[in-house]
C-alpha cells in the first residue's frame, strides 16, 4: 500500500470535522485556554487508494507550533514520524522555533500540554 502525505485541502475538510467528533465527541478541541476547530486549521491528511489514513492538524502562534490533533486511522501504519517530519520542513521554511503537542488523556477531558522542543 502506497501511503501519500500531502497537505490538508478544502475538499478533506468536512472528512475532517466528522472524523474529529466520531474520535473526540466534539468538533472543537480546546487545549492550553484556546478553543481549536482542526477542521479549520492547516495539517496534512495521509491517504491511500482515496482512503483517508491519518490526520495531523496545527495552529501557529507568534514562532510556536501547537499540534492540535495527530490521529492514525490504524496503530500498524506506523504515520506518525513521516507526518512529524514533513510538518517539521514546513515549520523550518517558516522560520517557526518551537512547537507543543496537546493531547487528550481521556475521553471527556480537556487536551493537556504534554510536549515541547525546539525545531532542530
Amino acid at each position: 500500500m502506497e501511503i501519500q502525505i500531502r497537505k490538508i485541502k478544502d475538499n478533506d475538510r468536512e472528512w475532517i470535522r466528522r472524523f474529529i467528533i466520531k474520535e473526540w465527541s466534539s468538533e472543537k478541541i480546546i487545549g492550553c485556554g484556546k478553543i481549536y476547530y482542526p477542521h479549520k486549521l492547516p495539517g496534512f491528511v495521509a491517504v491511500s487508494d482515496k482512503k483517508y489514513l491519518g490526520l495531523i492538524t496545527y495552529a501557529i502562534i507568534k514562532d510556536k507550533c501547537e499540534l492540535v490533533s495527530f490521529n492514525a486511522l490504524k496503530k500498524e501504519w506506523e504515520l506518525g514520524q513521516p507526518c512529524l517530519k514533513k510538518l517539521k520542513k514546513l515549520l523550518r521554511e517558516m522560520a517557526v522555533k518551537k512547537y507543543s503537542l496537546l493531547q487528550r488523556m481521556m475521553t471527556l477531558t480537556p487536551y493537556v500540554f504534554i510536549k515541547e522542543g525546539d525545531l532542530q
